[in-house]
């Protein structure tokens, strides 16, 4: 806003003044509403249990004690240049189990190459004392950062702020654009581009942005309930169980009930040959069930989706069941979900 209104004062331009005064108006009018009908009643602020939790959990907030050792400074650096090499935050998913320990040494390497950009293009700005580009690219920053040390807004690379991707790709093209200024050669804007977007993206990518794996946990949930219907086999004994831990039920009658992709595939008698239970069974109790099936002559089938789930039964399953499938199902080199076919001994 003060970067719009300094360009219109310059044109001296009042009616694009008064255009930019009714949209500040609006927006503070849209604030007030959103306090007055929800924020007020959030706990936050310093002490707040709101900005405990986050801070806590996401580490968004200074926690003293979160991470042994760490100052405030220490945590303030972490979130600053997590922020700067924002642009390059897909790094978090490559993975090559053939070559961990290289695919570790590129992520650094990215990250570092990012926060080395950010700093060249604030310096450029300063260099060509742009003030203009400089508030509009650097101040929403520095506003974050201080609405963070007052426990109103989390700080860093987090889901609430993709947006800071508009500033700081912008900030990192400032550099890219001195280099090519410097060359003379508007083509040297390809390189970076091509090493740091581009080849890591070719490189890497296992999804091509099929799914969303950023920010968010990742469900394989239709092909682990293909899994189920392929080894269930064209014509079940009769209709059998299916249970699914709290992470797999949710994805389960998201897929079923509203993802119309996903419903065209199912077989129409679907609902004939498997009955849903959403529940985090204990293995006594597991077997009762798996043994109660059984004397029906029907298979218990399992899809888990909870990483705690995996280490129940990443080895053997309980005294009295026979393990008679059991599949994993990894996405981008990760353990998604685990399918697990029971019977009775």
């Amino acid at each position: 806003v003060l970067y719009l209104a300094a360009v219109a004062d310059q044109a001296r331009d009042r009616r694009h003044l008064a255009q930019i005064g009714a949209s500040v108006a609006a927006t503070f009018a849209t604030l007030g509403a959103l306090y007055f009908l929800i924020w007020n009643r959030l706990e936050v602020g310093s002490g707040g249990s709101e900005t405990q939790f986050w801070g806590v959990k996401y580490g968004v907030f200074y926690s003293p004690g979160r991470v042994e050792g760490q100052t405030f400074w220490d945590w303030l650096f972490e979130r600053w240049t997590g922020m700067m090499a924002f642009p390059g935050h897909r790094r978090r998913i490559w993975n090559d189990t053939g070559w961990e320990a290289p695919a570790e040494v590129l992520r650094t390497i990215d990250f570092w190459l990012w926060v080395g950009l950010f700093v060249a293009g604030v310096l450029v700005l300063l260099y060509r004392r742009n003030a203009k580009k400089a508030l509009l690219l650097i101040l929403p920053l520095l506003v974050m950062t201080a609405a963070n040390l007052v426990g109103v807004w989390p700080l860093g690379a987090f889901r609430t702020n993709v947006f800071l991707l508009v500033y700081t790709a912008l900030v990192a093209a400032v550099a890219v654009d001195q280099l090519g200024r410097r060359l003379r050669s508007a083509g040297a804007a390809f390189v970076p581009a091509l090493g740091l977007v581009v080849a890591p993206f070719v490189a890497f990518e296992t999804t091509w942005h099929a799914n969303k794996r950023v920010f968010s946990e990742s469900s394989a949930l239709p092909q682990a309930m293909h899994e189920v219907l392929t080894l269930q086999g064209g014509k079940s004994r009769s209709r059998e169980l299916l249970i699914l831990d709290s992470r797999g039920c949710s994805a389960f009658k998201f897929y079923t009930r509203y993802h119309p992709g996903f419903k065209r595939s199912l077989p129409r008698d679907f609902s004939r040959r498997l009955r849903p239970s959403c529940t985090e069974i204990s293995p006594s109790r597991l077997r009762r069930v798996v043994q109660e099936e059984s004397g029906e002559n029907r298979r218990v089938w399992m899809i888990l989706g909870w990483s705690r789930s995996f280490e129940k039964y990443a080895d053997e399953v309980p005294s009295g069941v026979r393990l008679v499938h059991r599949v994993p199902i990894t996405m981008g080199g990760s353990l998604t979900n685990l399918v697990l076919g029971l019977e009775a001994e």
